[in-house]
C-alpha cells in the first residue's frame, strides 16, 4: 500500500549523538514531502531546547546519549510540550529502556534497524494519534501488560476511578485499549480529532495516566476492554 501525502507537513526534530546517523536521517526525511525538519541536535538538552523554540509535531529521539539521555529528555518534553509526540530510536530493545521510555510518555519505541518505508509508515501513525513499536518492544509491552508492571494504582483504586468515568469517557478508553487512533475514535464517535485529543488528555489527567499504554492497562484492569 502506498503512503498518501499528509494534508500539512509535520514539523520534525531529529536527535542523535552520532552525527553520521543523524545526518542520514535528515537526508532521508528530505525525500518525504509530508515531513519538514525544523531542527536537529546531538543531546537530550538540545532536544528540549529545540522543542521550546519550535514546538514540533514530533521528536525522533535517540535513547542512549551522554548527560541527559533520551528517556529522561522524553519525560521532560512530554511534560512541558504535551502536543509534541516523541518516538524513541535505539540500537537495542532492552526491557528496562523500553518500559522506561513508555513510562516517560513515549509514543513509540523503534529499533534503528527499521526499514525506511516502515519508519515512514509508523511515524505517520503516531502523528495520526496512534503508537509505533518495534516487534521487540511490542513483546516487552505485552508481557508488561500481562504482569501489570507499570506501577498503576491498585485494583481498589482502579475500580474507584472507573466508577467516576462518564459513559462517553468509557467509550473513548475502550477504543484506546484496542489501539484505535484519534481519527478512528473521532470517526466512530462522530466528533472531531481535536475533540478526541482534548478529551483523551483530560481523561488521562483525571485518571493519573501518562500515556496510551497506561490507559490500555487501566482499561484492562477496570474491565472496560472486555
Amino acid at each position: 500500500m502506498s503512503v498518501q501525502p499528509m494534508s500539512e507537513r509535520a514539523r520534525i526534530v531529529i536527535v542523535d549523538d552520532q552525527a553520521l546517523y543523524r545526518e542520514g536521517l535528515i537526508e532521508l526525511f528530505r525525500r518525504w514531502d509530508e515531513f519538514s525538519i525544523v531542527g536537529d541536535a546531538d543531546s537530550g538538552e538540545g532536544a528540549i531546547e529545540l522543542c521550546a523554540q519550535h514546538r514540533p509535531d514530533l521528536v525522533l529521539l535517540d535513547v542512549k546519549m551522554p548527560n541527559v539521555d533520551g528517556i529522561e529528555a522524553c519525560g521532560v518534553i512530554r511534560g512541558r510540550f504535551p502536543d509534541t509526540a516523541v518516538v524513541m530510536l535505539s540500537l537495542y530493545g532492552e526491557k528496562e529502556r523500553v518500559l522506561g521510555a513508555i513510562a516517560n510518555g513515549a509514543d513509540g519505541y523503534l529499533l534503528k534497524s527499521i526499514h525506511a518505508k516502515q519508519l515512514r509508515s509508523k511515524l505517520r501513525s503516531v502523528l495520526g494519534g496512534g503508537g509505533a513499536l518495534s516487534d521487540e518492544a511490542s513483546s516487552i509491552c505485552i508481557e508488561a501488560l500481562r504482569r501489570l508492571s507499570f506501577g498503576i494504582v491498585d485494583q481498589k483504586e482502579t475500580n474507584r476511578l472507573a466508577s467516576l468515568m462518564t459513559v462517553h469517557e468509557r467509550e473513548i478508553l475502550r477504543f484506546v485499549a484496542v489501539g484505535a487512533s484519534n481519527k478512528e475514535i473521532a470517526d466512530s464517535l462522530h466528533i472531531s480529532e481535536s475533540t478526541v485529543k482534548k478529551q483523551l488528555s483530560q481523561l488521562m489527567m483525571k485518571l493519573g495516566l501518562a500515556n496510551r499504554v497506561q490507559a490500555a492497562v487501566f482499561a484492562l484492569r477496570s474491565g472496560l476492554a472486555q
